[in-house]
């Protein structure tokens, strides 16, 4: 038994100690900078420290020394990272949405209704808009996968519509900095802060659609009206939420999906348990097929077909362009 306890405490020892190895890598290559020259080799000076350390097996205190400072440091800069509104954003997520809920009537200043002729060239518009939330009709699901061949890689976001066809998308995203790109190991170390987009359709949906060419799938929900309504409540709280206290993107708890997962099971009564499809956006869709919650009967690479929307020139009357992006 003391033989089986020993080996035990050393298998937890030592996966602890990789798992620490791992964690201040990550850190020390994406958290502290953006420049993959600079944070690379203090990752790989880190590995060296601590690898070499573990061959002395203890009995080198100078390294023992060294290796606790190093570690105060990377704990520190984790502990002390702290997010805020207060950077240099690139102009398309430079304003945050200002909402303000007064019983069923919703004010929102800074929607987003941008007009693209490129990734990189467009007319920014902010738009001031008001809606009542008894003419909320149904909720859509979009699903942006961005390789196709290989599904994972996804972003997703979700599209109300009204009683007067006008469609109203959020989208949670990171916040991003003048010249920073996304990266998922930098999502998970504290480097970017979350925002959620709120925009017109012909924004949201065309720029991924007619601009970055990616496919869009545009899932029509089973979502009644009550509980479409409930869902956009509880997303309009999370950006006003946001709006008063910054928070971290998290690649893997606190992603485009998990803002939506986690309203969408807490109204259906449902615990959707942290996997894989979860941290890859991309398959999110087999469990809203999963759990009823996309308007179909079939199986899921049916409804990926029905749901695929085509590319659409931005019209004069949004409300028109909604309607025939979803013409199959």
């Amino acid at each position: 038994m003391n033989r089986i306890l020993r080996s035990a405490a050393i298998v937890f020892s030592v996966f602890i100690l990789v798992a620490w190895i791992a964690w201040g890598a990550l850190i020390l290559g994406h958290g502290m900078t953006d420049r993959p020259v600079l944070g690379y080799p203090l990752a790989a000076i880190w590995c060296a420290l601590f690898l070499s350390g573990a061959r002395s097996r203890g009995r080198n205190r100078r390294w023992l020394a060294i290796a606790s400072t190093a570690s105060l440091v990377v704990a520190g800069f984790w502990m002390l990272a702290s997010p805020s509104h207060d950077r240099d954003w690139v102009p398309d997520q430079a304003k945050l949405p200002v909402v303000s809920i007064d019983g069923d009537t919703v004010e929102i200043e800074n929607v987003r209704n941008a007009r693209y002729r490129s990734t990189t060239d467009f007319d920014l518009v902010w738009e001031s808009r008001t809606y009542d939330l008894r003419e909320v009709q149904s909720v859509d699901f979009v699903v942006e996968p961005f390789d196709g061949e290989w599904r994972g890689s996804a972003h997703t976001f979700l599209s109300w519509r009204f009683s007067d066809g006008r469609y109203l998308a959020i989208s949670a995203e990171i916040r991003r900095e003048q010249g920073e790109k996304f990266s998922p190991w930098s999502g998970l170390v504290r480097r970017f802060e979350l925002m959620l987009v709120i925009g017109d359709e012909q924004d949201l949906i065309a720029l991924r659609l007619n601009h970055r060419r990616n496919p869009v799938h545009i899932y029509r929900s089973n979502a009644t009206p009550e509980q479409s309504r409930r869902l956009l409540v509880a997303l309009l709280e999370r950006a006003i939420a946001i709006s008063a206290r910054p928070e971290f993107y998290n690649t893997a708890t606190n992603n485009c999906t998990t803002c939506i997962i986690e309203p969408v099971a807490k109204l259906m009564g449902r615990d959707i348990p942290f996997g894989y499809r979860t941290l890859l956006p991309g398959y999110s869709d087999e469990i809203a097929l999963e759990n009823g919650w996309i308007d179909h009967s079939g199986d899921l690479e049916s409804a990926r077909e029905r749901y695929l929307a085509e590319p659409l020139d931005t019209l004069d009357d949004s409300r028109e362009w909604s309607r025939r992006v979803r013409l199959r």
